[in-house]
């Protein structure tokens, strides 16, 4: 039993310390905080639940047990986030560089409130995580998780809104239309 309890004590205090590996934050850019490379952090996520898992099925767990099924939410939390995190990354990067321009905004101005909204609610996460960049820090912000969802909803319903614009924009240059409606955003993005 004491065995059990100074392995979790070590593991705990391990996630205690971790961080989440942001890349250099623009200083000129209030909307983006990309996250750096994952693999090494979801690789430790996933080895602690299984550790964890193992103590959860001990016999002697008994005493610590409450705490072992926190810190297992908390990995499976960290999971789903950075999981969601990643979708949204990768759709945020192309949608704001598109909707930084004026004549996409007068273009759809149902799609830039919606824009705008998914904004307001990625500078909240981006403020709370530029704090600390400790995980429990950072994942503590209040509905994380569901926020990521919900803005990964609302940019696929973005980009596929788009298509009126990418319509308008082959209509004055035909050989768009030899291109993916992907490669067209890009091209418009950057």
């Amino acid at each position: 039993e004491s065995q059990l309890d100074n392995e979790f004590q070590m593991i705990s205090a391990h996630w205690g310390e971790v961080t989440v590996p942001f890349l250099d934050h623009p200083s000129k850019v209030d909307d983006q905080l990309l996250l750096g490379d994952l693999s090494n952090l979801l690789n430790s996520i996933k080895i602690t639940s299984e550790k964890l898992n193992k103590m959860l099925s001990n016999r002697f767990v008994k005493g610590i047990e409450k705490q072992v099924l926190k810190l297992s939410k908390a990995m499976a939390l960290f999971m789903n986030i950075f999981d969601q995190w990643q979708i949204f990354q990768n759709n945020w990067k192309t949608v704001s560089t598109l909707f930084s321009q004026g004549i996409v905004r007068q273009q759809l101005p149902h799609q830039t409130t919606r824009y705008e909204i998914i904004r307001k609610k990625w500078q909240d996460i981006i403020q709370h995580s530029l704090t600390d960049n400790k995980i429990f820090h950072v994942c503590s912000y209040t509905n994380m998780l569901e926020d990521f969802i919900e803005n990964n909803k609302s940019l696929e319903i973005i980009l596929d809104g788009i298509s009126e614009f990418l319509n308008s924009k082959r209509e004055l240059i035909p050989r768009l239309y030899f291109l993916s409606n992907v490669e067209v955003i890009n091209l418009f993005s950057t």
